[in-house]
């Protein structure tokens, strides 16, 4: 009696060989900064840009890297 194929395959132990996992790789880098250093940073690009807005009350990057 012969064996018969039925088209199964069988999983791969390697995640990396799973479509799933390569479709699914969509990690990205993170930057090591901290939240003040990422402000700083902002305040330096936009310092004229609304950094908060409450009420009628804004202050700009600038005015609350000041702070």
């Amino acid at each position: 009696m012969s064996d018969t194929h039925l088209g199964t395959d069988v999983p791969s132990s390697d995640p990396a060989a799973d479509p799933v996992y390569a479709w699914n790789d969509t990690t990205r880098p993170l930057s090591s900064a901290t939240l003040p250093e990422l402000f700083t940073a902002q305040a330096a690009r936009t310092p004229e840009a609304a950094a908060l807005v409450y009420g009628e009350t804004k202050l700009t990057y600038e005015q609350l890297d000041a702070r």
